[in-house]
């Protein structure tokens, strides 16, 4: 399954569109022929950098991001390197437990077995309660990184009240959405704003949140780590209706898993053309949606490429995302060390409130929501060091 995104509400929304699914094809360079043409923010005066590790932040408005991690001694080092062993752990031992929990019983561990089991069934009977010391524990992730995490959100958001009905819709997934846990709502519940928040934007409250694939809350493992950070819950149709209704601000990444198969090491691939449920569910409820692009997520993983529109359609039918990933070549889940996680957020589109948008609405949105996520990242690209990049839109 994805990590996190929107796959499940998408595929049901497709229908009520009664969009036919097209065979996966890709736009270069952005969406030129799009036909929806409003002035776009002004071209950035941000300093490029030679590269994603020599960002010049003195050329960033004051107030306007913050970055953590970035220190480069060797505990910063050791810690970010446990949270990403400990993130990945909790995701092999939660999608294998029926494997490894099979094994314990049938070769006589039943000891073993049953003092386990409860723990591993408690998150999917009881609630459990958000923990800030946790959140601050996986964000501890961003010192393994040379550069570290930053969030630098634009002049655009000046003003508003960052409280209120935004939907921080962001890309690309990757394979570990190794940069959304850091640069999410993760920051706001650690409950350490002087540290994880952007001084224009301490206020935010701890009532923003995020979703995630349905079927990771019903995981071992995996459903206590969503519940601990306290601002993820699931994609379902049911549980966005809830989010929008409440007017909470909240992220996704709109890509879901599509974009962990279409992911390739320093390649900027964007599932986005035939996903358009995220902007109906905006419409309905007069939602601002606000951009965000993770610089650094594609150079973090290497992939293969070979029968990735097979993988796709078998994902489409049994929900299971087909991939072989790497990192370091001696520890294969440890990402690449050279690519900080830097997210800028910009852009905003406020929509107006349509209790049933038409199919017009629906794409006229869509198509604006692409060129203002093209935009967002042609003015911001040079200034994180990929300035050779462009967006491949699948």
């Amino acid at each position: 399954m994805g990590l996190f995104g929107s796959g499940i509400i998408e595929q049901q929304e497709q229908a009520k569109l009664k969009q036919k699914p097209s065979p996966l094809r890709e736009l270069k360079g952005g969406n030129k022929s799009s036909k929806h043409k409003e002035p776009l923010t002004p071209s950035s005066n941000l300093r490029p950098a030679r590269s994603p590790t020599e960002v010049d932040w003195s050329s960033f408005p004051e107030g306007s991001y913050t970055r953590f991690g970035h220190g480069g001694d060797w505990w910063t080092l050791i810690k970010g390197t446990i949270a990403i062993l400990f993130t990945w752990g909790t995701w092999l031992a939660g999608g294998l437990s029926p494997v490894w929990m099979t094994w314990l019983f049938w070769h006589g561990y039943k000891k073993t077995f049953y003092s386990i089991l409860g723990p591993l069934l408690y998150p999917l009977l009881l609630p459990v309660p958000a923990w800030p010391g946790f959140v601050r524990f996986i964000l501890n992730m961003a010192g393994y990184f040379e550069g570290g995490a930053a969030m630098y959100v634009e002049n655009s958001f000046k003003g508003r009240n960052v409280n209120g009905p935004i939907m921080l819709a962001m890309h690309p997934h990757g394979i570990m959405p190794h940069s959304f846990l850091l640069n999410g709502a993760g920051r706001i519940h650690a409950q350490k704003p002087e540290v994880f928040l952007p001084p224009h934007y301490q206020d935010m409250s701890l009532k923003s949140t995020g979703v995630a694939e349905p079927l990771l809350f019903r995981i071992p493992f995996i459903s206590a780590f969503l519940y601990f950070f306290g601002c993820a819950e699931p994609a379902s149709k049911e549980m966005m209706h809830d989010i929008l209704g409440r007017q909470v601000p909240f992220g996704i990444l709109v890509g879901g898993s599509e974009e962990i198969l279409l992911m390739e090491y320093q390649k900027e691939n964007i599932y986005i053309l035939e996903r358009k449920g995220f902007i109906k569910y905006a419409l309905q409820h007069g939602y601002t949606i606000a951009i965000g692009y993770l610089f650094g997520e594609s150079n973090l993983y290497h992939t293969i490429t070979w029968g990735r529109k097979t993988r796709l359609a078998l994902f489409k039918k049994f929900k299971i995302p087909l991939f072989l990933a790497w990192g370091r070549w001696f520890f294969p889940l440890l990402p690449e060390r050279a690519a900080p996680l830097n997210a800028v957020v910009g852009n905003p589109i406020d929509l107006p409130r349509i209790a049933n948008p038409s199919q017009a609405d629906i794409d006229k949105y869509h198509a604006l929501y692409i060129e203002k996520l093209t935009d967002l990242f042609e003015r911001n690209k040079a200034a994180f060091g990929y300035s050779d990049r462009t967006l491949n839109f699948f």
